[in-house]
């Protein structure tokens, strides 16, 4: 029986591009329920971040050194970057969250060159907010204050802007 999970199978992916190209590694996925994950808005909402990500980094003159894409079972993709500072891509990629028209949707993860993920709490910056309430995201999450109902109603409402 296969125990490991979609998670560890991501984190053991961006660990080998980090060991293989000695760089910061950036994991992105849509920050949606699974239950979600085969809505025909996906792919656009993907396609969407995969290109605020790359315009991002052509913007700041960063290097892409590797790519991969995942679209089953969810969609992923994972970046070596040849850029010096890991809290500066991390302030980069939330930049993309904050002032893309869905960016509430995108969910960037930054690895550095040692292997420690770059939190937004290690960045000096505030936690992601919840798409329903003024709340921690987290939070909300942990506790499952929100129904799946009022958040794929939140999500449309982003992506019918």
């Amino acid at each position: 029986m296969d125990t490991v999970t979609q998670l560890e199978r991501r984190a053991e992916r961006k660990n080998k591009i980090r060991l293989t190209h000695q760089l910061p590694v950036i994991a992105l996925t849509l920050n949606i329920p699974a239950n979600l994950t085969n809505q025909a808005w996906v792919p656009m909402l993907f396609k969407s971040a995969l290109n605020s990500f790359l315009a991002k980094m052509e913007e700041m003159d960063v290097k892409v050194i590797e790519q991969q894409f995942a679209t089953t079972p969810t969609y992923e993709a994972l970046f070596a970057v040849d850029i010096r500072s890991s809290t500066l891509l991390k302030k980069a990629v939330i930049e993309i969250e904050h002032n893309h028209p869905y960016g509430a949707l995108f969910n960037f993860d930054v690895m550095c060159r040692q292997g420690k993920t770059i939190s937004r709490r290690s960045s000096y910056m505030r936690p992601r907010p919840c798409l329903i309430c003024d709340d921690i995201a987290q939070r909300c999450a942990a506790l499952k204050r929100h129904s799946p109902q009022q958040i794929e109603h939140a999500i449309l409402s982003i992506i019918n802007k």
